[in-house]
Formats: C-alpha cells, sequence, structure tokens
C-alpha cells in the first residue's frame, strides 16, 4: 500500500468525520450516538465537544494534506512534522 493511497483514504475518513460532525451540530443525526451517550440533554455541551473534535479534525486533516503535499505550507511545515 502506497503512502498516497493512504493519505488520501485518511483525507476521506476525516472528511467523513467532519460531515458527521456538522450532522450532529444542525441535529440532524441523533446526539446519544458519539460521546459514548454521556452528553445527555445539555445542548451547550453537546456543542462544545462537537466544535472541539470538529476543529481537531480539520487540524488533522490540513496535516495529512501538508505531509501529502496538496497544501503548500511554508512555515506550517514544520508543525506538520511535529503534528505527525
Amino acid at each position: 500500500m502506497s503512502a498516497k493511497f493512504s493519505g488520501n483514504v485518511l483525507l476521506a475518513a476525516f472528511g467523513a468525520l467532519v460531515v458527521l460532525h456538522l450532522l450532529i451540530l444542525l441535529g440532524v443525526v441523533p446526539a446519544g450516538i458519539v460521546w459514548g451517550g454521556q452528553i445527555g440533554t445539555s445542548t451547550e455541551r453537546l456543542f462544545t465537544l462537537e466544535i472541539i473534535a470538529l476543529v481537531l479534525t480539520l487540524l488533522f486533516m490540513g496535516i495529512v494534506a501538508v505531509k501529502m503535499e496538496y497544501v503548500r505550507a511554508g512555515g506550517f511545515r514544520k508543525a506538520a512534522n511535529v503534528g505527525v
């Protein structure tokens, strides 16, 4: 399995995860399926945790995109190396 194929699979999986988090934030997907069902009815807590999860997922997508050279990062390349 090549590194390029693996990177593309990772980007696709992270993309699907971003869509899932957005659907949860919009209320399309029930919140009980994430966070081990421990959120309960607290929409403020759900919103906070979903935003954090979305930001971290986008960060990891950015790191993979920089390592795959889909994005020219300049100074972010060193940070991407640390992120890996």
